[in-house]
Formats: C-alpha cells, structure tokens, sequence
C-alpha cells in the first residue's frame, strides 16, 4: 500500500495545478502557511511515535498485540498523513507557500511540497525501529537452533536508511523522473513557443516516458543494494528454471532486503533491462524445493507477463473511468457543478488502486500455481499435481511469514493474505497440469475485458485523431 501513498503524494501536488488555486486554496501569509503546516504534521509524528513507545513497552512484557498495534498504528499514520497533505494543499494553499519560497522550478517545488509527508513516513520508520529490533532479538535463539547464519542487527539509521531507499525511493525516483520530464517537456515548449498539446511536444513527453520505464529497472536494482550471484551449482539450477520456461533475466542478484527478510521480486518489461532478485537470506535458509518454487513463481511473472497486463488494466480502468464520468454528465444534469477535473483525478485513482489491487491479487495467485505445476512435473514428473507441488509452494509461503515474523492471515492490497494462497494452492492437488487451472481461466478473462475496455475506450479518439488528419 505505501507505494499507492506516495504516487497519490505527488498526484496531490499536480491535482492543485489542474484544479487551480482559486477554485479550493485559501493562502493566508506564506511563513504562517509554513509554520502551520509542519505544526500538524509534528502532532501526527508525535502521536505515532508515543504509540511506537507504548508498544515497545507492552511487547516487552508479553503482550502479543503490541506488535499488530504498531504496525497498524504505521499505516494509519501514513493515511492520515495523506489526507492532512491533501487539506493543507487545497485549504490552506501550501503548495503556493513553498513556491512563494522557492520559487516554481521543475519538480524543486513539488518535492518541497511534498516533504512534510515523506518525513513523516520516515519518522514512522524511525520510531518503529526499536520493536523491530525486539522482534530480530526474539528469533535469535530459535536461528541458533535451526543452524541459520547469523547477521549483526542494523543500527537504527541503518535500518531508516535502508527502508527510505528500499520501500520508499524505489517507488518515488520514477515516477518523480516521470513528473520532471513531462514538465520540462512543457517549459522546454514555452520556450521554444510550441503549442502545448501538439503533436511534437506529445511525442517528446511520450518517448521520453517510454525511455524512464525501460531505464527504471537499472536505478531500482542499484537502490536495492544488490551483487550478482557467482558461478555454481545454486546459480545453475535457478538459470535451469528460467530456460525450461524460455525466459530471459539478467542475474539472478543477491538482494539485500531491509531487516535481512525473506524476499524475492522481477523488476524491468524488456531483456536486458530485466532483473531477478532473491534476497540474501532466502538463498541460505531455503531448501531447494522451496527455493525453486519461489523462483518458479517469479518466472510465472515475467512468462505470463504480469507487469505488461496490470499496467494495461491501468489504462483500460483510466478509460472507462473516464467514459462514465462523461454518462454521469450527460444523464444527471444536476451533478454536473460536481464533475470537475478534482472529482475526475479522485474518482480515477479510486478505480485505479481498486482495480490493481483486484487484478494484482489474481496474478500472484496465477503464479503460485505455475509453481505448483513446475515443481509436480519437474520433481515427480507428474501428470498431475502432486503433493510434492503444492507442498512446496506453501512451504515456501509458511517460512516467509514464520523468517519475517509476520502472520500468516495478514492480509495485504496487492498480494493477498498467505494463508489465502496456501489454500488456493494447495486446492490444485490432482488436477492435471497439462490443462488450464481455473485461475488461468480467470487470468485469461480478465486479459480479454483488458483488451476490450481499451478498444472501446479509446477507438473513438483514435478515429477523431485519424478523421482531423485527413
């Protein structure tokens, strides 16, 4: 979720330009704006940091709530974080403060606008930090036990650090490129006196859009702090996975993971611009059944071509999000003064996050259970899924949450609650895994709505486009 949180933190900044200052802001003196601002968000990062407290003091003698408390008190503060950027930007006119300040440079003044929010989030982390550290201190004993290496536990800037570059910076650096490069597409045509909206200037913003995407990748691996894995036999058998499914990855990398969990991810749409990363931990505590089942599920991702899908669900929902807000214009008259561009930005990041989280969920799952035919047919060599396949897979989920002190039943916007896909995979056992899984069924229908919403939503500009030219 926090990545929807800070893309909706700079979205915010942008909204107040299309929206206009006349129209919601309401500046008073722009050093009292100022004061104000960073007044509010101190209250919201002090009460966090008193509940981070308690907690800490609760979890220490035995309370097995405090550790659900803080994290929930986390994510609460970073909603009501949110919202206090979107009242101050458009009620108090905080975005005009800091440009009365700094002036309206290419993305300078947004990321100054946008500060008091991120700060906040890394406050959260700050704060956060001493449980977390209870909680490595707790599960010492039991790694002794099982024979796990051991790593030295980050100091509490170590640790902020690594999570504003891991959770936060991966997210921020697109699509604050992004923003930068589409404004400076639009002064750089102010100043060579071009039509804004022209078929040159759009291109520009386009092709240059496309150029971050592809190029995003190599800055997220570099963020992640990770090496390439050498030669051997673990190298070996994980590349064996990629070329039984004819896909193509750089690495794969050793990822450092923030609090050393267990993790795994593909990042990049085109080779060689492509990455998959296994955390370090992962590679030394995992089994090789598990292991592979990961990796397997990784590759599911690029071979299914998840990213290229949920980003095209993206465009089909801001489409048809857009075609019903012109209905509601057209049939309901008196909502009309209601549909603006504020109410049309909100209602399309409303759909958008609920339709990548539904599409989201479903893909994972479609993942999982490409692991589960991998591993019946490679170790079993099975026409069927077997135990040894489903076994694997939630394996594999039960020692990620157990190595990241984390619940089985939580449950998270894009990928669902483990104990959810460890049910749906473990359902697979006995069918045949040379036949579709209803959830490749599913899968598949929801890439032919895609398809659909887009032809529908936008053939009618294409043809305008197509009818002007002639």
């Amino acid at each position: 979720m926090l990545q929807f949180l800070l893309i909706f933190s700079v979205a915010c900044v942008h909204l107040h330009d299309q929206v206009g200052r006349a129209d919601l802001a309401v500046s008073g003196p722009p050093l009292q704006t100022v004061v104000r601002v960073f007044a509010l968000f101190g209250v919201v990062a002090a009460i966090t940091w008193i509940i981070q407290a308690l907690s800490g003091l609760s979890m220490d003698r035995g309370s097995r709530r405090a550790w659900t408390t803080s994290h929930l008190t986390l994510e609460a503060s970073r909603l009501v974080g949110l919202a206090l950027l979107a009242w101050v930007t458009f009620a108090l006119g905080w975005v005009d403060a800091v440009r009365a300040f700094i002036g309206d440079y290419v993305l300078i003044d947004e990321v100054a606008a946008c500060l008091p929010y991120w700060l906040l989030i890394a406050f959260g982390w700050w704060a956060h930090e001493p449980l977390e550290r209870r909680s490595r201190e707790a599960v010492l004993a039991r790694d002794i036990d099982e024979g796990f290496p051991l790593r030295p536990i980050e100091s509490r800037m170590a640790y902020l650090w690594s999570n504003i570059r891991q959770q936060a910076l991966v997210w921020l650096v697109p699509v604050l490129a992004l923003s930068a490069w589409s404004e400076g597409v639009d002064k750089a045509a102010e100043a060579l006196t071009l039509e804004k909206g022209s078929g040159a200037v759009e291109a520009a913003r386009l092709i240059g859009s496309l150029a971050l995407f592809v190029l995003a990748p190599v800055a997220i691996r570099r963020a992640w702090k990770t090496v390439e894995l050498g030669p051997g036999e673990l190298r070996d058998r994980i590349n064996n996975v990629c070329r039984t499914h004819g896909v193509r990855a750089a690495g794969p990398y050793v990822w450092s993971t923030p609090g050393d969990g267990i993790n795994a991810a593909v990042v990049g749409f085109l080779h060689p611009f492509r990455y998959l990363l296994i955390s370090r931990s992962m590679l030394e505590s995992f089994a090789n059944r598990p292991l592979m089942a990961v990796v397997a599920h990784e590759v599911a991702h690029l071979k299914l071509r998840h990213m290229l899908w949920l980003g095209l669900a993206v465009l089909a929902t801001v489409g048809l999000t857009g075609w019903l807000l012109t209905a509601i214009d057209y049939a309901l008259p008196p909502l009309r003064p209601f549909i603006n561009e504020a109410t049309a930005a909100v209602a399309t990041l409303t759909a958008v996050v609920l339709v990548f989280g539904f599409v989201s969920r479903r893909f994972e799952w479609q993942a999982d259970a490409f692991a589960v035919r991998h591993i019946s047919k490679d170790c079993d060599a099975d026409t069927h899924v077997s135990a040894t396949g489903w076994g694997a897979v939630t394996g594999a989920l039960t020692q990620v949450a157990m190595a990241n002190n984390m619940s089985m039943r939580r449950w998270s916007w894009r990928h669902g609650s483990l104990a959810d896909r460890c049910r749906r995979a473990k359902a697979l056992h006995g069918r045949s895994t040379s036949r579709a899984f209803p959830i490749d069924i599913q899968a598949a229908s929801i890439k032919v709505l895609t398809v659909v919403v887009i032809v529908a939503s936008y053939a009618p500009f294409a043809w305008l486009a197509f009818a002007a030219a002639r």
